[in-house]
């Protein structure tokens, strides 16, 4: 026998009188408890809450997010990388899916894949302070220091404010110093002292 539903205002009832969730509601539901296991450290359940979010709300990028988090979180990296960009395809808006996913790359070494997923945020959001200086980072951390250079002075000011080209130019000096000043430590041979 199938139950029938009667919608009363907003809430609907099965026959029994008991209110009825929609998927929407109940991956909701789902979503918050994935939070609240994020919040516990308890990253396989996270996943596990997520993922019926995402059978629940299969066009909510912030769910597919949510997954390649946990799943990066879990050394799943694999399947991280799969979920941000199903998360990007949804949402290509959300800057912060394109830097996540770079993040990942290049902690896993991986800076060709990183500096391509920064480009493809760029081309989606051209006007990204965010994503600029997440390319100049990546610059950087491979040694382009030119590179780098160029592409903040393309950026004109911070959501705060405050020009970038008085702050990041300077960072980019610094790690110069810092390369430069390690690779001459390294090239010097040590004094050895004196024996009396």
């Amino acid at each position: 026998m199938e139950e029938s539903t009667i919608r009363h205002g907003t809430t609907v009832v099965d026959q029994h009188g008991d209110e009825v969730l929609f998927s929407e509601e109940k991956g909701n539901i789902e979503f918050h408890l994935g939070e609240i296991a994020w919040e516990r450290d308890e990253y396989q359940e996270t996943l596990s809450h997520y993922q019926r979010a995402a059978e629940l709300m299969p066009d909510v990028a912030n769910v597919w997010f949510g997954i390649g988090e946990a799943h990066q979180t879990l050394e799943h990296f694999e399947e991280a990388e799969a979920n941000y960009k199903r998360a990007i395809e949804l949402d290509p808006k959300k800057t912060w899916y394109y830097t996540t996913l770079s993040d990942m790359y290049a902690e896993n070494g991986q800076f060709i894949k990183a500096i391509r997923v920064v480009e493809e945020g760029l081309a989606a959001n051209p006007d990204s302070i965010d994503l600029r200086l997440a390319m100049a980072s990546l610059f950087m951390e491979t040694g382009n220091y030119r590179q780098a250079e160029i592409l903040v002075n393309k950026v004109e000011t911070h959501e705060s404010g405050i020009t970038a080209h008085s702050v990041i130019p300077q960072v980019v000096q610094l790690e110069k110093l810092e390369q430069t000043s390690a690779t001459n430590k390294q090239s010097k041979p040590l004094k050895q002292k004196k024996k009396r």
